[in-house]
């Protein structure tokens, strides 16, 4: 199963793919690394947190998320972790709507 169909199928059915419609909800696309993280400007607060000693630093919008990314990193099964992802484009009622999620994170068994 192609990665990509994979995680549509965890956010909303098994038996969901790419094109297909959830009753209101059409997926119309998804991109791999497409949001990045603008500057601040004083409206949030950026940065980068290191999840692991050795690990590359991972871009972060807020102390929140930095909060996040470090209690994820400390779970033992958490094996990998990526800051914005990917975007989903999808249609709702009737209008083109995008998502990225914060983290994509992958766990080596469901703790």
């Amino acid at each position: 199963m192609h990665i990509a169909t994979h995680i549509l199928h965890s956010f909303e059915s098994p038996n969901l793919h790419l094109g297909e419609s959830l009753s209101p909800l059409m997926i119309d696309r998804l991109v791999w690394g497409h949001r990045r993280i603008p500057l601040s400007h004083g409206r949030h607060h950026t940065g980068h947190a290191i999840p692991w000693p050795g690990a590359a630093a991972l871009p972060v919008e807020s102390h929140e998320e930095r909060l996040v990314l470090q209690a994820l990193a400390a779970r033992g099964e958490c094996m990998s972790l990526s800051a914005q992802p990917f975007t989903v484009w999808y249609r709702w009622a009737g209008r083109l709507r995008r998502y990225t999620p914060d983290f994509l994170t992958v766990f080596s068994r469901v703790p």
